[in-house]
Parts: structure tokens; C-alpha cells; sequence
């Protein structure tokens, strides 16, 4: 229960294993957000932020990665600023981060992931808004969070893919509604943001500033019509590389690259985190679902068809 929460010390953080942490983590969320109606530290970590810059750029060029600024086409504006970018892999955040430059907090799903690192102490000091996506609650407290923020004039990087972007053919996966209805309720602009990776080379296209005067919108219509300026974005970076024929590459190399995508991050059982963590619509069948009678029917005569390749 939260009012038999008690706050630990460092010392006594370090004693817990890390599924204690994680979930001492989580109350300390529900408690913080109780407990306080607004964000400490947001100027303060304003400040920080460009003290950190040049760490992220140093770990980029340790890394060997490149990264390309295709475009920045965001005016400067008085009202607080959600960046909603594409999602592709483990470099994302700090990658995004450097191309923005500008001091922003992060909407972090499955922290666990960089507690107790070198990352994990790099998002604290930047701001972080850290949620579990398998818990309801948990995703409230994350969503008001981020509204109180905004409110306090700070600014929010966000990936309302909701996961890395594995799939063959789609430019951009259909995405979580919060940051539009965020924005809706906070009056916050949209810098949509594109992302594309090379191996080592990472291409950023930031779009134009959107804004939402109608507040009583419907947020479904424009959530779609962000996901087609984050397509068109991510298709202007398509445009500066050649045509390539599908010949020309191993009928393995989308499993190769999903695999290479997947080893970069810290993951265990990666593919179906990411399957689980993505938008789903409840209004589309998946193959999955659709074909998962399959495995109560025993063959016989009658349906022997059905298990044809």
C-alpha cells in the first residue's frame, strides 16, 4: 500500500535485488505522485541538460556512429513543446536527444532496462518520466505526470510508437493517442520528429511545429494525421538514398537486420516485448489471432486443408 511506503536511503537502494528495485521504483512513482501537485527540478535540470550534451556526443563518437540532421524546420514558440519521434532502436533517445538540443524530460517505458547504468543515471539527471506499460495505474500516473510538466513550462520527448519499429513494410506503426490528447490538454505544440538508422549512420528530419487551437477535436483523427507528417518525414529521409531491387539483397537480410536491431538493446526476450509494447487496435485482427484456432484442431480428413502450405 502506498501509505505504508517508506522512502530508502542509497545505501539501503543498493541492498534490494533488482526485481525489489523495480518495484520500489514503481511505489516510489505512486507515493511522489501523491505526495506532490508539482515537479521539482525541472529548471534545475534545464541546466544540466547542457552539461550533458557533450557526454552524449562523446559516447556517440566512441560508439563510432555518425548522425545527419536532415532538416530542422520547428519555429521557436513560448508554449511548451512535446517531441514526438519515431522509434527504431536502442540509440533512439540519446541520438533524438542531440539532434534536438533543447532541454527536454522523457517519457521512458520499461526502465528497468537502464537502472543501475551509466544511461539510467544520464536520464535522471536530464528528467525522466518513467512508467511500467503492463500496469494501468502506473501509466496514469505517467500520463499526469507528464500533463504537470507541460504545465510547468517544461518539454517532453516521446515515442508514441510505443516500440521499435521492426515491422517489414510500414514507415511508421499506429501510434498510442497520449501525446496528442496531452497536447489537447495542455495546449503544448507537436515537433514531430523522423529517425532512420544505417548500421552506424543516423538520419534526423525535424518537421514544422503543430499546433491544436480546436481543443474539442477528435484526438483519433489527429493522432492519424501525426502519424502521416511522422511517415512523410520518415520518406523524405528515404528520398536522399538510391532505389534499391529487392534482388539485390539475401532473402535473410530482414531477419539479419531485426537481429541486429534487437542485440543492440539489453533485452531479454526483445521480439515479444515489442510485440506486447506497440499499439494495438482492437478494431484489426492480427495473423496471429486469427490463425490461433489452429493449434486446438487435431487433423482430420475434413479439415486437412487448413494445415496446406
Amino acid at each position: 500500500m502506498i501509505e505504508e511506503f517508506h522512502k530508502l536511503n542509497r545505501r539501503q537502494q543498493r541492498r534490494l535485488s533488482m526485481p525489489e528495485y523495480v518495484r520500489y521504483r514503481e511505489q516510489l512513482r505512486q507515493y511522489d505522485f501523491k505526495n506532490n501537485s508539482r515537479i521539482k527540478g525541472i529548471r534545475k535540470r534545464k541546466l544540466y541538460h547542457w552539461f550533458l550534451l557533450p557526454l552524449i556526443v562523446i559516447g556517440r563518437l566512441a560508439n563510432r556512429q555518425k548522425l545527419h540532421i536532415l532538416a530542422d524546420k520547428r519555429t521557436r514558440t513560448k508554449k511548451p513543446v512535446i517531441y514526438a519521434c519515431t522509434h527504431i532502436g536502442y540509440y533512439d533517445i540519446i541520438i533524438t536527444i542531440e539532434a534536438i538540443k533543447s532541454p527536454c524530460y522523457l517519457l521512458l517505458s520499461g526502465p528497468e532496462a537502464i537502472y543501475r547504468t551509466f544511461e539510467g543515471w544520464l536520464a535522471e539527471t536530464n528528467g525522466v518520466i518513467c512508467m511500467n506499460a503492463y500496469s494501468k495505474p502506473d501509466r496514469r500516473i505517467a500520463k499526469e505526470t507528464a500533463i504537470r510538466l507541460l504545465r510547468q513550462n517544461g518539454s517532453l520527448l516521446i515515442f508514441p510508437e510505443g516500440a521499435w519499429n521492426i515491422t517489414e513494410n510500414l514507415p511508421v506503426m499506429k501510434l498510442f493517442r497520449g501525446a496528442v490528447d496531452i497536447a489537447l490538454q495542455t495546449g503544448a505544440e507537436i515537433v514531430p520528429i523522423a529517425i532512420e538508422q544505417y548500421e552506424k549512420d543516423f538520419y534526423v528530419n525535424i518537421g514544422r511545429n503543430i499546433k491544436y487551437p480546436d481543443v474539442q477535436a477528435d484526438t483519433q483523427v489527429l493522432t492519424d494525421a501525426l502519424r502521416s507528417e511522422l511517415c512523410t518525414l520518415k520518406w523524405e529521409i528515404w528520398e536522399r538514398f538510391p532505389v534499391a531491387r529487392r534482388t539485390a539483397f539475401s532473402r535473410d537480410y530482414g531477419a539479419r537486420f531485426v537481429e541486429d536491431i534487437l542485440a543492440e538493446g539489453r533485452y531479454i526476450n526483445a521480439k515479444e516485448m515489442l510485440e506486447a509494447e506497440r499499439y494495438h487496435d482492437k478494431n484489426v485482427t492480427a495473423p496471429a489471432e486469427a490463425f490461433a484456432f489452429m493449434k486446438q484442431l487435431n487433423p482430420r480428413r475434413e479439415n486437412a486443408f487448413l494445415f496446406r502450405n
